[in-house]
């Protein structure tokens, strides 16, 4: 018979203890008393039994303890700790899978750190190129018409009537720029046609001033009703296409690209093809550019899958599947265009 455990392996001991000072009293009970026999015996099974609780303690309940507090100090965050492991049966078991446990939780924490540091820094590098971006269209756009009109009205106070007139007329229209270019960047810091038409339409006026600014041809197409789509997904979805089109522009060397937009069986499906370079996605969101992780971001945060499909010379085809979730305010009609 084999005993694996280290309490079948005490509890025999104590067994074969027992049977050893019972032969031992009745070898010697022909030449000593009864009494003297009894009292031998009885300070004997004392004697083993005091041994068979301080092994049994050594062996069993100073592990148990000491996983104990092992566990508490793992419940406080302190993912460092590997407890010895001294045995081989269940003790020496149950510590070698806390050791495991430990070190896998660690990992985890890691990870879920180096994930966080990594979405902080993706918000905190978007909002900074989108400041670096108004600051740019603010200083060429906005403030060269203002300088402009400064200029124009000071050249008035040395003008005739007619040519007064004249200069007005250019005030105005430097004042409609600036109409206009306040829209532009309004619009494109969160575009109100989004919410008034839905995203077919938003996405049609993008797709213009993408092809108007990059020399893209962008092929468009849309199937389904849009209305009554949540808030955020409208907007998600937007901004995930704009960072794609803006990847495209600046990476891809695309002449042409496909949109097709679609909302069936309650999930909204884009896809986004184009014909340019294309690249290893494994590799493209580690090269230092946050456009591939930023798009990741959105599709989990609708809890929604993107897949990314490309190699080099083949270009690069983007899906995004998200399940979708209606407002409340489904009767209302907004304006179509």
């Amino acid at each position: 018979m084999k005993f694996n455990s280290g309490s079948e392996k005490l509890l025999l001991y104590f067994v074969l203890s027992l049977i050893a000072a019972t032969l031992a009293i009745w070898s010697i009970s022909f030449f000593l008393t009864k009494t003297i026999c009894i009292l031998l015996f009885s300070v004997f099974v004392l004697i083993v039994l005091i041994t068979f609780i301080f092994l049994f303690n050594r062996r069993i309940i100073k592990p148990l303890l000491g996983l104990k507090d092992a566990i508490i100090k793992l419940g406080e965050g302190r993912y460092d700790i590997e407890l010895p492991v001294t045995t081989h049966d269940e003790i020496g078991a149950l510590t070698e899978s806390f050791n495991t446990m430990a070190r896998q939780i660690k990992e985890k924490t890691t990870e879920l750190q180096l994930e966080r540091f990594g979405r902080m820094r993706s918000v905190i590098d978007g909002e900074e190129m989108e400041r670096q971006r108004l600051s740019r269209e603010l200083h060429d756009g906005i403030g060269q018409l203002l300088i402009a009109i400064k200029l124009r009205m000071e050249s008035l106070l040395y003008q005739d009537g007619k040519e007064i007139k004249n200069s007005i007329q250019e005030l105005k229209k430097y004042f409609d720029q600036i109409i206009d270019e306040v829209r532009r960047i309004s619009n494109n810091l969160m575009p109100s046609v989004l919410e008034a038409f839905g995203p077919a339409i938003a996405f049609r006026n993008l797709f213009a001033d993408t092809e108007e600014l990059s020399g893209l041809k962008i092929h468009f197409e849309a199937k389904g009703d849009f209305d009554n789509l949540d808030k955020k997904i409208k907007t998600y979805i937007y901004r995930l296409t704009q960072e794609a089109l803006s990847n495209i522009v600046k990476h891809s060397q695309a002449r042409e690209v496909w949109v097709n937009l679609k909302l069936k069986n309650d999930l909204l499906t884009l896809v986004i093809r184009d014909d340019g370079k294309g690249f290893n996605p494994e590799t493209a969101g580690k090269e230092g550019g946050n456009g591939i992780h930023n798009m990741r971001e959105r599709a989990s945060l609708l809890k929604g899958q993107i897949t990314i499909l490309s190699a080099p010379g083949k270009g690069a085809t983007i899906t995004v599947n998200v399940p979708i979730i209606f407002t409340d305010d489904r009767n209302q009609n907004f304006p179509r265009g």
